[in-house]
């Protein structure tokens, strides 16, 4: 495992995506990103080490989460969740695979409750 200490935490975080229709030339999303370091080196301490997703509510039409370098498309589903590391057991990051978007929510609202992971942060390292 990794040893994570509740104190040092971040807060979990609460995100809304609001669908506009399929006409919508700015849809609510999510741009490709990494939540923590993915460039395949040394893990730096006090860093983000995994995420999870929590999916609080699911749009009708849109707002899957995708995994573009692994092909991995996650829908949500109300009650579920994603987990994803970015960090391997020999504490090298991983170079790209983590990276992730929020397809266009489309019709409906996303909701989700989102929880960062850090290694090597407590009471007095926050």
């Amino acid at each position: 495992g990794y040893n994570i200490e509740e104190a040092g935490q971040e807060d979990i975080m609460s995100i809304q995506y609001k669908g506009r229709g399929e006409g919508d030339p700015e849809p609510d999303r999510y741009r490709p990103h990494c939540d923590g370091q993915c460039d395949g080196l040394l893990f730096r301490p006090s860093g983000r080490v995994a995420t999870m997703v929590m999916y609080c509510e699911a749009p009708s039409k849109g707002g899957a989460t995708n995994f573009r370098n692994v092909g991995v498309h996650i829908v949500p589903e109300v009650g579920t969740a994603a987990f994803f590391s970015y960090l391997g057991s020999d504490m090298v990051t991983d170079n790209q695979l983590t990276e992730h978007s929020c397809c266009p929510v489309l019709e409906g609202e996303k909701k989700i409750a989102v929880q960062w992971l850090r290694m090597g942060v407590d009471e007095e390292n926050p």
